[in-house]
């Protein structure tokens, strides 16, 4: 029998997004799910990120951040930020610092005030997803842009304590859709509207694998254990309907 998923959060601007609160068993098979308190807010949410323990959660939601206790919904922190608006957000592995995209900048906040602790100046679009490396030590973000005269499509790898870029990816990807990182934080994929999903190795920065789709990647986002990638999709074949693959990591899979 499928399970049934219930909302953590409800945080609501005419549209719902929902957080979910779930336990795992084997490879990507949610197995529990526990309802919350719902939460109102004023604008639509952008950005979501629990972290790592799951005891608090971070939106952006507008021009405003926060960050939560996940359990009682009880607001602990305000992220500092001076854009009208930010977009993706992501907890550090040791839950001490939060990054995210702020217009063509990424900053990194100190998860317990709020503060900024870094800027990285670099990118020439909007930035619209990051990941840090285990040790924190990395940032890798994602940035693009389209219209009918220009095409930015953007994948850096920075030094978060000396605020430098350190590499820029060209992934050959046409624009930049979506970035997840896996779970030991040693691999990240990038899906594209070209129809493509691949997989990076971030120590070397070398692509390890490549999926081709058969709709415009909206989304990804890696099972627990890290053996499975999940990729949503637009419309499908001319086809006004969503649908989503899953796909096994290659030297990750047994059985």
């Amino acid at each position: 029998m499928s399970p049934r998923f219930r909302p953590s959060f409800r945080l609501t601007a005419g549209v719902f997004l929902a957080a979910m609160v779930v336990g795992t068993s084997g490879c990507g098979r949610f197995a529990t799910s526990t309802a919350r308190t719902p939460i109102t807010v004023p604008a639509p949410v952008s950005g979501l990120s629990f972290s790592p323990d799951g005891k608090k959660l971070a939106t952006s939601i507008g021009p405003k951040g926060t960050i939560w206790e996940a359990d009682s919904g009880k607001e602990l922190v305000s992220i500092e930020n001076e854009v009208p608006s930010f977009g993706a957000l992501v907890f550090s592995a040791d839950g001490r610092s939060i990054a995210g995209g702020a217009d063509k900048s990424i900053k990194i906040w100190d998860a317990a005030t709020g503060k900024v602790r870094k800027t990285l100046d670099g990118h020439t679009a909007g930035a619209s997803a990051v990941g840090f490396s285990n040790d924190g030590k990395i940032l890798v973000s994602a940035a693009s842009f389209y219209n009918f005269r220009t095409t930015i499509v953007e994948l850096f790898l920075w030094d978060v304590e000396a605020g430098k870029k350190l590499a820029d990816i060209n992934t050959k990807q046409f624009v930049l859709s979506s970035m997840a990182m896996a779970p030991d934080r040693t691999t990240f994929a990038t899906g594209s509207l070209d129809n493509s999903v691949k997989i990076w190795n971030l120590a070397d920065r070398r692509e390890i694998a490549v999926f081709q789709q058969s709709g415009k990647v909206l989304g990804s986002a890696y099972s627990p254990d890290g053996k499975m990638l999940a990729s949503g999709l637009g419309w499908n074949n001319g086809q006004r309907r969503g649908v989503f693959a899953r796909w096994k990591i290659p030297g990750c899979w047994n059985g």
